[in-house]
């Protein structure tokens, strides 16, 4: 360690001149003199001052030891119990995927906590939630997550603050409604917020007694409906993980089983009084079997799978993985092999790709990046803003309607047996011109009855300044007219996990412009098919926007 020591060394004189009766000690840096001229001068005042300032801590030097030429410290149990002791009110969280910005964060989990006093972060994406007390962060950790849920039903008279509250409290804690129910624009269902318990039912319905003016009361049920809910462990009763894949799960997995499948028709299971729900068959190799007509199998404990006579393991049936993107730019090799990162890490079978800036005369070179998918380009619209692809062997998709700020089409999984109705979004940077796209998408809901249809793109506009971070002059207009479009289609946002918004303008400092541009919207037939349905707003790669 670097130090600064006086040497042992008689004062030294120059003939003609005095000996200095306060010579200034030699300053060494390890076994290296320094020059006088330029080490910093000691002021002995300053130290005895800040050495005797009693709202300065000092610190104690405590020896080291050495082992193997590395420096070890042992500090002891006392110490660590003391430095536990600072951070019992202190929860520690991390996102995965991008993190959320510090301010809104904050403001959010200030909203939600109420036992919460400070937030802070790390550059490493940590978030350190300091609580005012035990019982504060201890409320919080053993389970409480904000849901939307959609009160059907509801008689008119509970349209009110307290009306709502007291229905809402029978689910959970009531947090605030979205401001179509506090507008009353939209008596279908009431949209609220609540605190749900982790450890709690949550009920498909709740009874009101509604009362009357001579004393007595009639009942009425209300539906409810949860908009999304994060995946619920029986085992330890958290959220984030199912009893499947529990980690407290003490059972030790099952050894992996070579079964050899004849291919002469194979008797049927003999009948049981107990459905074998933990007797499962998956298929490892989802090939066709080779000609002594064996294939390689598993035992698991997940699902039951049958064998039909004579018939090769059916193959699991993956429902439709899609991707919304705006690419800015699919004719650069980069943005190519970004995309196809995306389609490989998350199986993707649907990709609706926004901005592709390809000329006609290199459509079909471009296309190679991804062998064996279909693609849709209709060079006819101006600028050939919008291009759909899909994996061929999966899905079939027929284009239904076409628009220069949309693709509307309908995608049938062949596996399911099941068709839904995707919509691709790109709209334009002209608010005036994006009327027509609001206008063709509430036209497009008379023609669908009970589809499920999903909504998503770049819709270039917010629906209210929450959805902006930095300096906007985004026009309240153009956020009315849109939040007019998304009540008389009937659609909903999907749930999104990760960042909230999905563009930044690359800037920094007062420059820095964040807003939620892309979005996914989906139609009450979508959620009752999907009710646990979401979407991943991640990273952006290549381009200012973040892909969904």
């Amino acid at each position: 360690m670097p130090t600064a020591a006086p040497a042992a060394t008689a004062p030294v004189t120059t003939a003609g001149a005095p000996a200095n009766p306060n010579p200034q000690p030699e300053l060494f840096f390890g076994n290296i003199p320094l020059n006088p001229h330029l080490a910093y001068k000691i002021d002995e005042d300053k130290i005895a001052t800040a050495s005797n300032n009693s709202s300065r801590k000092t610190l104690n030097f405590i020896p080291p030891s050495v082992q193997n030429g590395e420096v070890i410290v042992r500090p002891s149990i006392d110490m660590i119990r003391a430095g536990s002791k600072r951070c019992n009110t202190t929860a520690v969280g991390y996102f995965l995927g991008k993190k959320p910005y510090f301010h809104h964060l904050n403001e959010f989990v200030r909203s939600i906590w109420p036992g919460v006093r400070g937030v802070k972060a790390t550059s490493n994406g940590f978030f350190f939630f300091q609580f005012e007390s035990v019982a504060a962060m201890e409320e919080v950790i053993e389970g409480e997550v904000p849901v939307w849920i959609k009160l059907r039903h509801l008689p008119v008279e509970l349209w009110t603050t307290e009306g709502l509250s007291t229905v809402a409290s029978g689910i959970g804690r009531p947090l605030y409604p979205d401001a179509i129910t506090r507008a009353c624009t939209r008596l279908d269902f009431a949209r609220v917020c609540v605190m749900l318990n982790v450890s709690s039912k949550l009920p498909k319905h709740v009874v009101i007694m509604m009362p009357n003016e001579l004393g007595g009361e009639w009942a009425c049920k209300v539906d409810v409906e949860y908009e999304w809910l994060p995946p619920k462990c029986k085992q330890c009763v958290s959220l984030g993980h199912s009893t499947a894949t529990c980690p407290e799960s003490n059972k030790t997995e099952k050894p992996k089983i070579a079964v050899y499948v004849q291919k002469r028709p194979v008797q049927p299971p003999p009948a049981v009084s107990k459905p074998m729900e933990k007797d499962v068959v998956r298929t490892v190799q989802h090939t066709v079997p080779e000609e002594d007509g064996t294939v390689d199998m598993e035992i698991g404990t997940d699902e039951r799978r049958y064998i039909d006579k004579g018939k090769a393991p059916l193959k699991k049936c993956d429902i439709m993985n899609a991707a919304f993107w705006n690419v800015r730019g699919l004719n650069r090799r980069d943005h190519q092999v970004a995309v196809q990162e995306l389609v490989n890490e998350f199986r993707l079978n649907f990709l609706g790709l926004l901005e592709t800036r390809v000329s006609s005369i290199n459509v079909l070179r471009v296309q190679t990046f991804l062998p064996r998918w279909s693609w849709f380009t209709d060079y006819d619209m101006p600028g050939n803003r919008i291009w759909i692809a899909w994996d061929d062997d999966l899905l079939d998709v027929d284009v239904l309607n076409l628009d220069v700020q949309f693709i509307h089409c309908r995608i049938n999984i062949r596996c399911a047996h099941l068709s839904v109705l995707a919509t691709v979004v790109y709209g334009t940077n002209d608010s005036v011109s994006r009327r027509g796209l609001w206008q063709s998408l509430v036209t497009l809901t008379d023609s669908i009855s009970d589809e499920p249809w999903i909504v998503g793109g770049d819709f270039n506009t917010v629906v209210d300044m929450s959805e902006v971070c930095g300096a906007s002059a985004d026009i309240h207009l153009a956020m009315n007219e849109f939040r007019d479009c998304i009540l008389g289609t009937g659609l909903i946002h999907l749930p999104v996990q990760g960042e909230l918004f999905s563009w930044h303008n690359c800037s920094e400092g007062d420059r820095s412009l964040w807003k939620r541009l892309d979005r996914l919207l989906v139609n009450d037939a979508w959620l009752r098919l999907w009710p646990n349905s979401h979407y991943q707003c991640l990273n952006a790669r290549t381009s200012d926007h973040s892909h969904l």
